[in-house]
């Protein structure tokens, strides 16, 4: 690829083009890593950011209507073919790369999600709408579909989203193609292939997994229409482009800004076509109005909206203060970063890092002077339009702006171009095709700091500490040892995390049904650490694997859980197939339970506590898992949910009453009874709880404190 000889062309500051590059550089550079207080990063701002940007915009000569704009002009000879082989190649590695990070564990959200699509890959059930965050329906349809041709694992968990990723890179090369002269698509091309933020969405198995691939295939649909010339052509493809659109509203909850857009450009696009506006538009119409019509009413029979409620800004109650961090956040992400909080970052400044966003200042400043142009006039009234719904919803997360992606894109390449344009020299056009692969080389490194522990790798973006990794790598050995087994989970249901039940898939007889219960010869629980002297009693030969590190104060935190593995004799097998029945119907709650939207009556779950009951009496194990999650369910009400304490405190101090009597006297519920008799002033009866908890064989409890709390308290032992 050659840099062309051209006339300097005309810009907003022909002269100094690259001088004003420089200056948004160091201050974005200073915005965006330097630890400086929020006082001094605002006048940080004010003098290198919009005090330049404001006065390059007072100098701008708006272009007259009909001018041709820079991207227009080919500023470089066309890149060979090889270029965008090595380009496509590398595009799709570094994507496929991100299904094999060495010692990465997925997140809560990428196993939640993956398990509602392993659940539809058994038994397919039309639900419309997953989790309590009630999202549309494409992801966790198409992954299911996904599921049953590549069984769930890790792998497969991974690959799911760099599909979806490369995707949206090969549509990106057909609209930039189709539109753009070469250089200019070429650029547009790079930047979908190695900057931060396209990257990032192909990281993460959740519901924004599909939504830029397919807001990239409806903006491919509308550079062909524009292309396609006869009558027929157009109206085919406005057919399928108004399907697609319809479809676009089970993507995703921002589609609806994403269809406005859209909506405006196929309008202008057809305006010219006066005869048959009604035969290609009337069909365009008609099916996006059914869509919303079905979307709407499903909705409704569904009980669809509660999450969004929660997210409206706008609604009485809300902390103005917070809000407007949160809100301020969906701008400051794109350029110097954001306070983490749940928002997945980014971990390293802003999405963009300081050369593209420069480059992002310079191409809007150069689109202002084409303002005349209808696209970049579209550009320029959709992009704010894509972020509203991050400015307006709560607690900010970037996968809100996704929709904003290839617009920014597309505002940097024409920065870009911009500063190609206005210097003469050639070594100087050179530096400014190093700053552009500098940037890429900054946003790959961006992207590994994000599946870094380190300090940088903080915020939900990032694995919790957690046990399940050293679970896997137990089982994984296992299975190559001994083949697969039946792996119980959900006798501990988890309704958050569920990546160590997608990781296991493949080799576990209890949720994948390719595997019989008959051909196992083991069996794993993960449980409570103060169930092992019970278990190690009745299973002999059972392998016991103490999880956590050290012992910590809440029994209830993970790193107290336990795992034992028990080879299956045979006068175990009615054991394992009973226990095996019982997961089964703990799972059918789990399931239940982690789609109950938020704000809602979580009384049906209650109500299919008891269809669990069923395959537990009899056995103490089974008994004391299932009050266990009896009492977790009514505390989780007394914490988080209606906190109606007249009815979730007697029931949680009834359950742990079974708990004690029909199941295994463990530390943990002797904590939990002492802590119930304390609130009810019983603190005889407590003192005598938390000795037994302190004195039982494990002892993975907070009774120690919890009795020196109480003697302090009632004076006794002063």
């Amino acid at each position: 690829m050659e840099l062309k000889g051209h006339k300097s062309i005309p810009f907003a500051f022909p002269r100094y083009g690259l001088i004003y590059f420089f200056v948004f550089a160091a201050a974005n550079t200073i915005l965006s890593y330097s630890p400086l207080v929020l006082e001094a990063k605002l006048w940080v701002f004010l003098f290198g950011v919009l005090v330049p940007f404001v006065f390059s915009l007072r100098t701008i000569t708006i272009e007259p209507k009909g001018s041709q704009p820079i991207y227009r002009r080919e500023v470089l000879s066309g890149p060979p073919r090889w270029l965008w082989i090595i380009l496509a190649f590398l595009a799709v590695l570094i994507r496929l790369l991100q299904t094999c990070v060495p010692g990465y564990w997925p997140l809560w959200d990428d196993g939640r999600f993956a398990y509602y699509s392993a659940q539809l890959a058994n038994r397919w059930s039309w639900n419309f709408f997953f989790s309590p965050t009630q999202h549309p329906p494409l992801f966790n349809w198409s992954l299911g579909l996904f599921f049953k041709a590549l069984t769930p694992s890790l792998f497969s968990l991974w690959l799911y989203p760099a599909l979806c990723s490369i995707t949206a890179f090969i549509l990106c090369c057909v609209v930039a193609r189709s539109l753009f002269p070469k250089s200019f698509a070429f650029l547009c091309c790079f930047l979908m292939a190695f900057s931060f933020w396209p990257l990032y969405t192909g990281r993460f198995c959740i519901y924004m997994a599909p939504y830029l691939a397919w807001e990239m295939l409806v903006f491919a649909l509308l550079a062909v229409l524009g292309k396609v010339k006869s009558r027929e052509g157009r109206g085919r493809i406005s057919l399928v482009l108004g399907l697609c659109l319809a479809v676009g509203f089970w993507v995703a909850i921002a589609w609806p800004v994403v269809a406005l857009a859209v909506s405006a450009a196929f309008l202008a696009a057809i305006g010219g076509d006066r005869k048959h506006q009604k035969t290609i538009l009337l069909p365009f119409l008609v099916i996006n109005l059914i869509s919303v019509a079905l979307f709407v009413y499903v909705s409704l029979l569904g009980n669809n909206g509660a999450h969004i409620q929660t997210l409206w800004a706008l609604k009485g109650g809300t902390d103005l203060k917070k809000q407007s961090f949160d809100s301020l956040s969906n701008v400051t992400a794109l350029f110097w970063g954001c306070d983490l909080q749940n928002s997945y970052g980014p971990v390293w400044g802003g999405v963009l890092n300081p050369i593209f966003g420069s480059f992002f200042f310079i191409g809007l400043l150069e689109g202002c002077r084409f303002i005349r142009v209808s696209l970049i006039r579209w550009i320029f009234l959709a992009l704010p339009l894509f972020l509203l719904p991050g400015i307006f919803s709560k607690y900010f997360d970037i996968f809100r702006n996704t929709q904003a992606i290839p617009l920014l894109l597309w505002v940097i390449a024409l920065g870009v171009q911009s500063i190609l344009t206005s210097v003469k020299k050639p070594g100087r056009q050179w530096l400014v095709l190093l700053m552009v692969f500098l940037g890429a080389v900054m946003d790959v490194r961006h992207l590994w700091l994000t599946y870094q522990s380190n300090s940088y790798g903080v915020g939900s973006n990032t694995s919790q500490k957690t046990v399940f990794p050293k679970a896997y790598e137990i089982l994984k050995t296992v299975d190559q040892q001994v083949g697969p087994g039946v792996i119980l989970f959900d006798l501990q249901p988890n309704v958050a995390d569920q990546t160590l039940t997608i990781a296991t898939y493949s080799f576990n007889a209890a949720c994948n049904p390719k595997l019989s219960l008959k051909d196992v010869k083991w069996m794993a629980v993960m449980v409570n650490s103060n169930y092992q002297p019970f278990l190690a009693q009745r299973f002999h030969k059972g392998k016991w694997f103490q999880l956590s590190s050290q012992a910590v104060s809440d029994p209830r935190q993970e790193d107290e859980w336990m795992m034992g593995i028990i080879p299956i004799e045979p006068e175990d097998r009615p054991t394992v197939v009973r226990w095996a029945e019982a997961d089964k119907a703990f799972r059918k709650v789990v399931w239940f339970a982690a789609n109950v939207p938020e704000n809602r009556d979580r009384s049906e779950v209650f109500q299919k506590l008891p269809e669990a009951y069923l395959s537990t009496q009899g056995d103490p194990m089974l008994e004391s898992l299932y009050w266990e999650m009896v009492f977790d369910f009514h505390r989780w009400e007394n914490i988080f949910g209606d906190k109606n304490t007249s009815v979730h405190f007697p029931a949680g101090v009834s359950s742990i009453r079974n708990a004690l009597k029909r199941g295994y006297p463990t530390a943990y519920f002797y904590n939990e009874w002492g802590g119930f008799l304390m609130i009810e002033k019983n603190y005889k009866g407590a003192r005598e709880a938390f000795l037994k908890a302190i004195n039982s064989k494990v002892n993975f409890t907070p009774a120690q404190d919890n009795l020196r709390a109480l003697d302090r308290m009632t004076g006794h032992g002063s």
